[in-house]
């Protein structure tokens, strides 16, 4: 349908319940290694954020760390969530609102230790982007 926003998110329409107050989209079933890593495991060290603190995740993905962060936080925090990859980015966009995550910016885009055009492929599908 010409005009129409494509819609990249897959079928995995109905949210998943990771906490009382936290649900994710998922993308794709590989995605819910995430769960592990970020709910169970605090890989990336949520339980040591406080109250107030600023979060920049880089390659936020469906955003189950932006959004664990952000509740981590508060309101007087702040989690800037950057992800390239459209698919996820909506996926991002949505948890984040699903959430009620209103300290949560995000962008997307990526980031590179130099200026330049680069063509980025993520899982089935590919797309251009500038750093």
């Amino acid at each position: 349908m010409k005009g129409a926003k494509e819609n990249h998110i897959s079928n995995w329409t109905k949210p998943i319940r990771l906490t009382r107050d936290i649900s994710i989209i998922y993308n794709d079933p590989h995605d819910m290694a995430a769960i592990i890593e970020v709910a169970l495991l605090d890989v990336y060290g949520i339980k040591s954020l406080a109250r107030g603190d600023a979060v920049l995740d880089l390659g936020a993905g469906v955003g189950e760390f932006s959004v664990f962060s952000s509740k981590r936080v508060g309101r007087s925090g702040l989690v800037i969530s950057v992800e390239p990859s459209p698919q996820d980015y909506e996926a991002l966009v949505r948890n984040v609102k699903d959430n009620g995550c209103s300290n949560v910016v995000t962008l997307r885009g990526a980031f590179s230790a130099s200026r330049g055009k680069l063509d980025l492929r993520f899982k089935d599908h590919s797309f251009s982007a500038e750093t």
